[in-house]
């Protein structure tokens, strides 16, 4: 099935992507996801692979990453990855109360 499939043909691209916020209580909670396509020239999608990476938590007092793999993951790695998540953190910290 896959001999005919010629690799020059096939481009992968992988894109690391921040979910929807989850608020529950007093702590706002991020899913980030690693998407991998695969696609053939001139023939167009061929496949995806979705995967956990993280889950940043903000809470009143901090924010941290809670890795979802046996990759170390830092919240600061995530902010290189991802810049928008910065975005993000800052929109929860401003609806803290003082």
């Amino acid at each position: 099935m896959f001999r005919d499939i010629k690799l020059r043909e096939v481009k992968i691209e992988t894109d690391t992507v921040v979910g929807e916020a989850l608020k529950i209580g007093d702590r706002t909670l991020y899913p980030v996801i690693r998407v991998v396509t695969i696609n053939r020239e001139g023939e167009g999608f061929f496949g995806v692979w979705v995967s956990p990476l993280a889950m940043v938590v903000i809470e009143p007092a901090q924010e941290y990453a809670l890795p979802l793999t046996e990759e170390t993951v830092t919240l600061e790695k995530l902010l290189e990855i991802v810049p928008s998540l910065k975005e993000d953190i800052k929109k929860v910290q401003r609806r803290r109360p003082l």
